[in-house]
């Protein structure tokens, strides 16, 4: 299994392939997934995928919650902290926090998050720019909402 981590760049290869495939030699579906050794569907999910990435990377820059993995940018759009700055202050106010004795996982205001564990809470760290965190009970670095 490889592990998860932050996208360097929006688009992965297979998504600039799809894109240019469907808006500049405007293949249909069926040839993109014949051409790459997937379905037409498969082909349609990619592409639209591809899109989505764009304009959220091109209105977010930084912020776009593609470059997060997806346990990641799951938790980041259901608690509303959409945003590297909004991310920070929960993580530096506790709101936000980790908990070995909450079974390994993240805690939202003090409550168990499922299925939101450790590889997330060092992901979402790195993303707001905060040192790599060690396992415990989560603090605000010195010094963090000055």
């Amino acid at each position: 299994m490889e592990k998860m981590r932050l996208q360097k760049e929006v688009l992965t290869a297979r998504d600039a392939v799809v894109l240019q495939l469907r808006d500049v030699e405007k293949q249909t579906y069926q040839q993109i997934g014949r051409r790459l050794g997937f379905s037409r569907d498969r082909a349609r999910v990619v592409y639209l995928a591809a899109v989505a990435k764009q304009e959220d990377f091109q209105k977010n820059g930084a912020d776009a919650l593609w470059l997060l993995p997806g346990h990641a940018r799951r938790l980041a759009r259901k608690l509303q902290l959409d945003r590297r700055v909004k991310m920070r202050q929960a993580i530096g106010s506790g709101k936000l926090a980790w908990s070995e004795r909450a079974q390994g996982n993240l805690l939202w205001n003090g409550e168990p998050l499922r299925y939101m564990g450790w590889q997330t809470w060092v992901l979402v760290n790195e993303w707001v720019g905060l040192p790599r965190p060690e396992r415990g009970e989560s603090k605000a670095p010195p010094g963090f909402l000055e």
